[in-house]
């Protein structure tokens, strides 16, 4: 009886630990994500993000982050505990050991580097939040737009939220080296009603300028396949 209850407990113990669903944040304000394929996305919430997994690519298609000018304050550093996110079934998620000898970083959406908290920071370090990036993209012009939006916020009481993601060309998963690897990144900073727009190629970058890759909500929308950005009118 003593062995069935204990296995009794570690069941439920998992079976909490699954289904245990942090609140979404309140981040999406004038600009939100709106999920087009209900059958495929999946919304994963966490404190300082929200993430929208496709089940089918095994990737989140976009992820909305906020921006706390108190999180700047403090750097926290790196966790690196890149793993499965328990809340989604295994079998939907890349394991960080495929990205092994791939050529691929495992790039953040939401960037670790916006929380100085570090359970925040560990949270950013799931699975449903990480895409195969190109290396030179991710640790060169990528970290410039992300300190862009950082910048921006530390200015502009407006700039609360970024909005990340990825795109295939004509809906089409590209695999490379096994892994499903976006053809294109997007950022959209939202500030003041309006937004800047970064869309760039999952590729070692021509240029270090962040300003060479500006573009536009509606062209970054006609290439999205599983989700759009919409305006929220008042």
């Amino acid at each position: 009886m003593e062995v069935n209850m204990k296995k009794f407990f570690t069941l439920m113990g998992l079976f909490i630990s699954v289904n245990v669903v942090a609140a979404c944040p309140n981040i999406e304000d004038s600009l939100s994500v709106q999920v087009m394929d209900k059958n495929d996305v999946v919304r994963v919430c966490n404190d300082q993000y929200i993430s929208y997994f496709s089940k089918e690519w095994k990737l989140p298609v976009a992820v909305v982050e906020k921006l706390e000018r108190s999180d700047f304050k403090d750097v926290s550093e790196r966790t690196n505990d890149f793993r499965l996110d328990p809340r989604i079934d295994y079998n939907y998620q890349i394991s960080p050991k495929r990205y092994t000898k791939t050529g691929y970083d495992k790039g953040h959406l939401s960037a670790s580097s916006n929380t100085s908290d570090v359970d925040t920071v560990s949270a950013t370090y799931y699975m449903t939040n990480i895409v195969p990036q190109n290396p030179q993209l991710n640790r060169g012009t990528w970290k410039n737009m992300e300190s862009f939006a950082k910048d921006l916020r530390k200015s502009n009481y407006h700039a609360r939220y970024v909005i990340s993601g990825i795109m295939f060309d004509d809906c089409k998963v590209t695999r490379r080296k096994g892994l499903p690897v976006p053809d294109q990144m997007f950022k959209v900073v939202a500030h003041d009603r309006i937004s800047t727009v970064f869309l760039i190629d999952n590729v070692k970058p021509k240029s270090h300028n962040i300003m060479d890759y500006t573009s536009t909500l509606g062209v970054v929308n006609s290439r999205l396949c599983k989700v759009k950005i919409k305006f929220n009118m008042e």
